[in-house]
């Protein structure tokens, strides 16, 4: 499938993503990135307002201000593609450190923010533009190019335009690189069996996933403007509290696990491993270790089942201070399953808060693993039966202030 074709329901978008180093200089203009601007606002909160904030540059000299920046020092030496003159325009993910849930060595501004973006991402390549997620750049010439406080941090930059559709020329580095690229990382990706489990870490499913993956019986979006198919499936997106008692099918766990899997990663990495739980005593113990701000239990042993999302070892861990790969790369993949658990019908709540070293015991996790979320999925209950159980996240239609600004 060509990348200009148009696409119509969720998986062709999240299957047809990658990262796209050549693109065709074509001036982007407010309308064009409406989509993924509407996506992008609806990502799911932690807290009451977002902590994070996108900037798109179209404008030619803050365009190249920030790709200069972006290949400044050591780590951007790794990206001198971006010195090209046809990308139209860039954008710059930024948050600020000092709000929001912190656990530890996990400050949660990077999982609001990477979800925020990779909405982002995902109603740009809904409405055919592409874009490229950049971890490797030294974060002070970008903050300096950004004039941002001390206390706003920079989580990723990218690019935004058409990916670039006419024949290569074979001297056109650029366009060479980005066919390199394509097929040794993107195209490149782990069999389902080896990144999801069930029970515990490690035991794969018996018989395996992939044969599930049969044609999507969920929702579809045909018939709808590029421009729409994004923010019509986000509109569906909740977070019950409780579920109905109806099971959840093994197929509909591996459309959700075969999201998961074609989420981008850092250098293609591919960190993330899935746990699946149904054990109902293994369930009941999840929800003895994982409690809410208010010291409440989190509605495990309610749901039908629990996805443990855990990053797995890699050598290089952080993207800067403070910034670890596994609290950038597990959400990503996060905001695929909740996105097509919405395609299917089902609902998610997504807890945060929990002993991590007990969940690691129960699902029998490496001790250097870490797990990041605990994702009950399952139906919602019939109307007015919503209970009153914590969640930990919360769907809004728009954010409580202006987070997205086009330069």
């Amino acid at each position: 499938m060509a990348e200009e074709e148009k696409l119509d329901s969720l998986i062709e978008i999240i299957r047809h993503r990658r990262s796209v180093r050549k693109y065709d200089p074509e001036p982007l203009t407010a309308g064009m990135i409406e989509p993924a601007i509407e996506a992008a606002i609806r990502t799911p909160l932690i807290s009451k307002s977002p902590s994070w904030n996108i900037h798109v540059f179209t404008e030619p000299k803050l365009r190249d201000r920030i790709k200069r920046a972006a290949q400044a020092g050591i780590r951007g030496k790794i990206n001198t593609w971006l010195g090209s003159n046809d990308i139209p325009a860039m954008v710059c993910v930024t948050a600020r450190a000092d709000s929001g849930l912190r656990i530890g060595d996990k400050p949660f501004y990077l999982l609001e923010s990477a979800m925020a973006f990779e909405y982002f991402v995902l109603g740009a390549r809904a409405a055919g533009l592409g874009t490229c997620w950049i971890g490797a750049f030294e974060e002070n010439p970008v903050a300096h190019a950004l004039e941002l406080d001390s206390c706003c941090r920079i989580v990723t930059v990218s690019p935004i335009g058409k990916p670039y559709a006419r024949p290569l020329k074979p001297l056109d580095i650029n366009g060479q690189y980005d066919r390199i690229a394509r097929r040794r990382l993107h195209e490149q990706r782990k069999p389902l069996n080896d990144i999801a489990f069930c029970e515990t870490f490690g035991q794969r499913k018996d018989p395996p996933f992939e044969p599930l993956l049969e044609t999507l019986a969920g929702r579809r979006s045909e018939g709808l403007e590029a421009a729409k198919i994004t923010s019509s499936l986000l509109g569906d997106v909740h977070f019950p509290t409780c579920f109905a008692d109806k099971d959840v099918s093994d197929q509909q766990v591996a459309w959700l696990l075969e999201a998961a899997r074609l989420a981008p990663s850092a250098s293609n990495s591919q960190t993330w491993r899935f746990v699946v739980i149904r054990d109902d005593d293994r369930l009941a113990e999840l929800e003895s270790c994982a409690h809410n701000e208010s010291g409440m239990q989190a509605p495990f042993s309610k749901a039908p089942v629990v996805i443990a999302a855990v990053a797995d070892q890699w050598i290089i861990k952080e993207r800067g201070s403070e910034q670890p790969y596994f609290m950038i790369d597990i959400p990503i993949a996060l905001s695929h399953i909740i996105l097509m658990a919405s395609e299917l019908g089902l609902e998610t709540n997504v807890s945060l808060e929990f002993n991590e070293n007990r969940v690691r015991k129960i699902i029998k996790a490496p001790m250097m693993s870490r797990v990041v979320a605990l994702v009950s999925v399952g139906y919602a209950p019939a109307r007015g039966k919503q209970g009153d159980l914590p969640r930990n996240m919360t769907a809004q239609s728009r954010p409580s202030r202006k987070s997205i600004e086009i330069l």
